[in-house]
């Protein structure tokens, strides 16, 4: 316990190395880990013993994992994981890192490849998981970057990511079903959909660069019927962001697109600079109280329909457009 594991510079093949019980870091700078277990190459399933790794290279072109912590839910452990200058690799579907029942993972300064197919960092029941100064750099529009399927209980809360960069996915950041989302300061461009929140109980997104490729929005907002009612989002703060379409006249697709057979709640889009959409800048097709304010607009030259469309009719009194 309160152990120190070093691999030397040099590359490993390892399988399932359980974590559990004991608090323990693991460094290995210049080390390379070739995963070869389904349980993960470090794991543990308890809480209170916090799993330290640093400076590390993963990867698995099979089915075999990097770093998997699954625990059941609980209310007063703190600071488990702690994920710091490491890169991943991993084999078709598989996530880099797998985090399920942790509360306040840190993961800092790492990055995540999609070369092999795999994914970056996967949440559920997850407390305050935090992402800062991250690369995910992908290749192929393959795998997603950031993926929190939560189903709106207490436990799925909190993430927050901060100044990374998420680029060449099919998916760069995909929320459900959580209790508060911050992004703020990243890029996220180039996926075949850059970021896509629904079922989300309060969010606050600022100071990003959102990209649209395809016929995709650059920020969907949706509806979720698998999470727990309402099902919608609620409370969502998105300000001082930048929209760009890349696609030419051909794929018609908004910057932001708010949508859902239950109507959103409580949305505030100002201050943004939403341009080269070759539909609409902001597409709300259905939403219940929205503020849309000191935006900038700028369509595709040759396309783009108008900067808002408003299909509840901009007279509607919950509706508020500057």
């Amino acid at each position: 316990n309160n152990g120190l594991l070093t691999f030397p510079s040099g590359t490993y093949v390892v399988g399932n190395v359980d974590y559990s019980g004991v608090r323990v870091s693991v460094f290995g700078y210049g080390a390379t880990i070739i995963c070869t277990g389904t349980n993960g190459a470090f794991y543990k399933t308890d809480h209170g013993n916090k799993l330290t790794v640093k400076g590390i290279t993963f990867t698995g072109a099979t089915t075999g994992r990097a770093i998997n912590h699954q625990s059941a839910q609980e209310i007063n452990a703190q600071d488990e994981l702690d994920i710091n200058s490491c890169s991943f690799d991993m084999g078709s579907g598989i996530y880099g890192i797998y985090s399920v029942g942790t509360r306040e993972a840190r993961i800092q300064n790492c990055t995540f490849f999609n070369t092999l197919a795999g994914n970056g960092v996967y949440f559920k029941d997850s407390v305050s998981p935090f992402i800062n100064n991250c690369t995910f750099r992908g290749g192929g529009y393959l795998g997603r970057g950031i993926y929190y399927p939560g189903t709106g209980t207490a436990f799925d809360a909190g993430l927050i990511v901060t100044d990374s960069e998420i680029m060449g996915w099919d998916k760069g950041i995909e929320v459900v079903g959580c209790d508060w989302l911050v992004i703020k300061g990243c890029t996220i461009d180039y996926c075949n959909q850059s970021t896509k929140i629904a079922d989300q109980d309060g969010a606050n997104i600022s100071n990003n660069y959102f990209g649209s490729v395809g016929n995709t929005a650059g920020l969907w907002i949706a509806y979720d019927g698998a999470g727990l009612a309402p099902n919608y989002s609620d409370k969502i703060i998105i300000v001082n962001n930048t929209f760009t379409g890349h696609e030419l006249v051909g794929s018609l697709y908004d910057c932001i697109l708010i949508d859902g057979v239950v109507s959103p709640d409580n949305l505030q889009i100002k201050d943004n600079v939403i341009s080269f959409y070759t539909r609409y800048g902001i597409n709300f097709t259905t939403t219940k109280r929205i503020d849309i304010s000191g935006n900038n607009f700028s369509q595709r030259s040759g396309a783009g329909v108008a900067p808002i469309y408003n299909s509840t009719g901009a007279g509607d009194s919950l509706v508020r457009i500057v």
